[in-house]
């Protein structure tokens, strides 16, 4: 059976390449050739199987592979973070929740010996964050005395939104996309999604802390 790339890209609902496409195939066991943007496939694809191969990509697509450019200039291998509990957090220093990097640098400090990291994800896609990275940096050292990780200025929704955060939204839905500033996800040992929190819960409440406590 003779099926387009475009064919299948649409019945996934799901953007990825070609040799993706054609890694998920065999790995569910199903053999083909391609020629072009045709594969030539040794049974009819429907929705169903569609669906397959895009659970099997999102499986693939691990937060392990995954990587991002801190604050310096450095980048973040998310594969270092194996066998961690990872709290993920898009911040900003014009905003109303600014003052939670109080709550973040003692969540680090309490936790990160028994294996949380903290990351925080300097943003301004609510138009509330600051224009360069030294900037940032300069401002959570002198008011907050942040040690924990930053990354560079990042976008954290829609199109242009960083590969982790689409990441996170495909694999836990739309909780995970950020609505607002200081929007935290919280990312167990195994690298899934454990929870998400609002903007206004603190990440040292009881509902944060219990959450990271109980798969630390």
């Amino acid at each position: 059976m003779k099926i387009s790339y475009k064919h299948l890209i649409e019945n996934m609902n799901q953007s990825v390449g070609i040799k993706e496409i054609s890694n998920a195939l065999f790995q569910l066991g199903h053999e083909h050739e391609i020629d072009g943007e045709i594969f030539d496939i040794e049974f009819t694809p429907n929705r169903g199987d569609c669906l397959s191969i895009r659970g099997l990509l999102r499986d693939l697509n691990s937060f392990y592979d995954l990587n991002i450019e801190s604050i310096s200039g450095e980048i973040i291998n998310f594969g270092n973070f194996k066998d961690k509990v990872v709290l993920v957090v898009n911040t900003a220093s014009y905003c109303g929740f600014t003052k939670q990097y109080e709550d973040l640098q003692d969540l680090w400090d309490k936790y990160n010996k028994k294996g949380l990291i903290v990351l925080g994800v300097p943003s301004n896609s609510f138009n509330q964050e600051k224009k360069k990275n030294s900037e940032v940096k300069e401002f959570c050292e002198v008011n907050f005395n942040i040690n924990f990780p930053l990354t560079t200025l990042t976008e954290v929704k829609g199109k242009n939104a960083h590969e982790l955060f689409k990441w996170a939204k495909e694999n836990h839905g739309k909780s995970a996309e950020p609505k607002w500033n200081f929007h935290k996800i919280l990312i167990n040992k195994e690298g899934k999604v454990q929870d998400t929190f609002a903007s206004f819960t603190k990440p040292m409440s009881k509902k944060v802390i219990k959450a990271i406590e109980d798969i630390l």
